[in-house]
């Protein structure tokens, strides 16, 4: 090989005013070490400032017009590693990328905020969601949420796909229940000793009686609740009775209720995951979904008797969009006309229920459908605790007041003459101002019985 060994002048990196005379060999090997260096630096600034994947692959494309020797792609900088264990598990493909190790970057950023032997919380979700609409293919990933620590986004943890859902719930969760008994234990991060507890899985109806390894919902003996064993009544599973027994983590575990059960131990089995408790009812399609859907299809196309003139609809639905422009930023969409029902999002019939309905249907409803919905959305806003059930000590008589009213069982009664107007202020979650009275009260949010409602 031949080597060139005239001398030239040129300028060191980062000293442009200090020329030295340097062979084409030693200057190729400082281009060499400079490309290394700042691959290295921009990887470094990269992780610290938490660059996107997309915008560090704009930035290298921009670079590589002086620095041709830099990668085309942000991966191939920060060597991120692209080769994943698949496993053919529980009739599909199957990856885990662990609990610790998807949680791991967002707890870095707050680890230093925790005391020494601080129990993180950790809700996980649950659902399968078909890839295509020509095609069987589906993917039911396991998704996690630290409760503990301000985390917006959800993680992978692990992640199944395949033509129907996983065969076996045991083998789908094992890994999961695995590492999660094991978290339970202890585990250390950036020299704090930390644990980690289940917090809530949050399934719907098919995906809960599915990891639970129970009845279906619309089955006798599905209910996740009592172990009534349901009436079927025009051509739907229903639970009428109120006055069975309540199911419970221990009664679970011992499968009292044997009918409720599937053959074989459910995927929890063995650690102090509670089958009842710690699985919710699933609000959205519950509710939102569900009853609040129904409802206002009844109200649009259902029976004569209870079905609303089209003038009507016409006229509420003229209402809900002239409040658009008053719906503050932080609803996800705005409202939208009644005949597009059938596009409704979950997050629509929420506001509906909860927020533009009491509003606009006080207008347009006679007063039992009034009542009717009023008699939902109040239950619907004491369990998601926007408002509260309270009993005033002094006369026994019970009321339901905005959550702020209330404070360590002292209720700020607002200082109006009229019960029309304490109502009011009641609906509109309005303060109560400094002239409030100051009543002491006993919570009944949490209370399991029926109560008997009394006007204050």
């Amino acid at each position: 090989m031949e080597v060139d060994a005239d001398i030239h002048e040129d300028f060191v990196v980062g000293c442009p005013d200090r020329p030295i005379q340097t062979s084409d060999s030693e200057n190729s090997d400082d281009e060499l070490s400079e490309t290394f260096s700042l691959s290295d630096s921009i990887s470094n600034w990269a992780i610290n400032f938490g660059i996107s994947l997309v915008a560090l692959t704009a930035l290298l494309c921009i670079l590589r017009s002086c620095h041709p020797d830099l990668p085309k792609d942000a991966r191939t900088l920060l060597k991120t590693k692209t080769k994943y264990s698949i496993l053919e598990r529980a009739g599909g493909q199957y990856h885990y990328f662990g609990i610790l190790t998807s949680i791991r970057n967002v707890l870095s950023k707050y680890v230093h905020t925790l005391a020494d032997g601080f129990s993180l919380k950790l809700q996980i979700n649950i659902d399968g969601l078909p890839l295509f609409k020509s095609s069987s293919l589906q993917l039911w990933p396991i998704l996690g949420l630290l409760l503990s620590v301000p985390m917006k986004e959800p993680v992978v943890i692990g992640l199944f796909c395949g033509p129907k859902k996983p065969s076996s719930a045991k083998e789908f969760l094992g890994d999961f229940v695995t590492e999660l008994q094991q978290l339970e234990k202890g585990f250390d991060i950036e020299g704090k000793s930390l644990k980690l507890e289940l917090d809530t899985v949050i399934c719907d109806s098919p995906a809960r009686s599915f990891v639970k390894n129970t009845k279906n919902h619309n089955g006798y003996h599905g209910c996740d609740k009592c172990r009534q064993p349901g009436k079927y009544i025009n051509g739907r599973m229903t639970y009428p009775y109120t006055d069975y027994a309540l199911r419970t983590d221990d009664s679970f575990e011992n499968m009292v209720d044997e009918s409720h059960h599937h053959d074989g131990p459910h995927p929890f089995h063995g650690s102090s995951v509670g089958m009842v408790s710690q699985f919710p009812l699933d609000y959205m399609h519950l509710v939102c979904l569900g009853v609040v859907r129904r409802l206002l299809s009844i109200w649009l196309r259902g029976p004569l008797n209870f079905r609303l003139p089209a003038n009507i609809v016409d006229r509420m639905s003229a209402k809900l969009v002239e409040m658009r422009s008053y719906i503050p930023v932080e609803f996800a969409r705005k409202p939208r006309s009644l005949r597009e029902l059938d596009r409704w999002k979950a997050t629509e019939l929420r506001q509906f229920l909860l927020y533009t309905g009491p509003v606009v249907l006080s207008t347009f409803l006679d007063q039992n459908m009034y009542s009717n919905f009023m008699l939902l959305f109040s239950g619907i806003a004491i369990l998601l605790k926007m408002f509260h059930l309270i009993e005033f000590l002094i006369n026994k008589t019970v009321a339901v007041v905005p959550q702020k009213w209330c404070s360590d069982g002292v209720v700020y009664w607002p200082n109006y003459r009229n019960d029309e107007r304490v109502n009011r202020a009641v609906k509109n979650s309005e303060d109560p101002g400094l002239t409030g009275k100051h009543m002491m009260s006993e919570l009944l949010n949490h209370v399991m019985t029926t109560l008997r409602l009394v006007d204050s």
